[in-house]
């Protein structure tokens, strides 16, 4: 749910900064390069914590991230942090997260996501600009800008394409029709402008390269459902319903089992099979699931924006472990280098 996420998001900040209980980022030890990790952007307190899988330690609030951290990226040994209220990434390197100098974006462009395709280049959604940029990690700049859809938000990569979904939210937070923009990665042309549903918010691309598009509802009486694109003909070719009632607002698609995970803040996630597109009937019964990632043993992570918890469960759904980390977990991200 990142539209709401981000309203949330800016009020308990304001609160934070307000009372004058910023946190202030401890440092790991020097060196210390987990081979199995998770990596959590708190999202109230604006830092990253650390579970090291194979230490079961938690390193909390370990850096501070820009005004409003949206997503949290891995990408050769560096872990990047998309900025939505300093319009910036912010730059750590993961052997001792040490943080280099940030890229400025521009103002005015609500970064959102971002997704590395090329060597040392990536795109990044913005929200209120509806652009896609193209940044040179390496040079540190906007090398170039696409014209999105109103609202940009999620990115996924198939087929030399990159697929943009454009949640469509008006001043007044009614919506638009919900879209896809589809971009030829060779030339950055517009390919397609795809119809879904409402509310875009997620999109994940499946073992066989399909996009799933998870549509969040409009919070009263339109609610969460998967769109199925077919990069081929880029058209919309199934839909999954994730039942009446449910705002889920995160897709995550474990391409090993052909699992997707759906979480919800107010409910547990909903599992579906990428190769039926049949729900699932594992019990997930932690709430709040508005970060989600799936370890190479299986093992479901999913945080908790509530309670400043990472639970850790099997793939049977059922919980093996919880991690209390900083103030307002969110994204997730697992890195393996055993």
């Amino acid at each position: 749910m990142k539209n709401v996420k981000l309203t949330i998001m800016l009020a308990v900040s304001v609160m934070v900064l307000l009372t004058g209980c910023w946190l202030q980022p401890y440092q790991p030890p020097q060196g210390m390069e987990s081979n199995e990790a998770i990596y959590v952007m708190n999202g109230s307190a604006a830092t990253i914590s650390i579970i090291d899988i194979e230490e079961d330690t938690v390193y909390n609030d370990v850096a501070q991230t820009g005004m409003y951290p949206n997503q949290l990226y891995l990408y050769d040994g560096k872990l990047y942090s998309v900025n939505s209220g300093s319009n910036s990434l912010s730059i750590f390197n993961i052997s001792d997260f040490t943080e280099e100098a940030p890229i400025a974006l521009g103002i005015g462009k609500n970064p959102m996501e971002m997704i590395v395709v090329d060597d040392d280049v990536a795109y990044i959604s913005c929200y209120i600009s509806n652009q896609v940029l193209k940044v040179d990690l390496l040079g540190k700049s906007v090398i170039d800008s696409m014209d999105a859809g109103q609202s940009a938000t999620a990115l996924a990569e198939s087929d030399n394409k990159l697929y943009v979904t454009n949640a469509g939210v008006n001043p007044d937070y009614s919506y638009t029709q919900g879209t896809v923009s589809v971009f030829n990665l060779s030339d950055g042309s517009l390919e397609a402008t795809i119809n879904v549903a409402t509310n875009p918010q997620d999109v994940a691309v499946d073992a066989q390269g399909k996009i799933h598009v998870l549509c969040t509802g409009n919070y009263w009486d339109e609610f969460a459902q998967v769109k199925i694109i077919d990069p081929v003909s880029d058209t919309v070719i199934d839909s999954i319903s994730l039942g009446a009632g449910n705002m889920a607002g995160v897709l995550y698609i474990n391409q090993v089992n052909n699992i997707a995970y759906c979480g919800s803040w107010g409910t547990g996630a909903v599992t579906y099979s990428t190769d039926t597109y049949d729900i699932l009937e594992a019990p997930f019964t932690v709430k709040g699931a508005n970060g989600i990632a799936v370890d190479i043993d299986a093992n479901i992570w999913i945080s908790n924006w509530g309670n400043n918890t990472v639970y850790k469960l099997n793939n049977n759904a059922t919980v093996i472990d919880s991690f209390t980390v900083g103030v307002g977990p969110q994204n997730l991200v697992y890195y393996n280098n055993r």
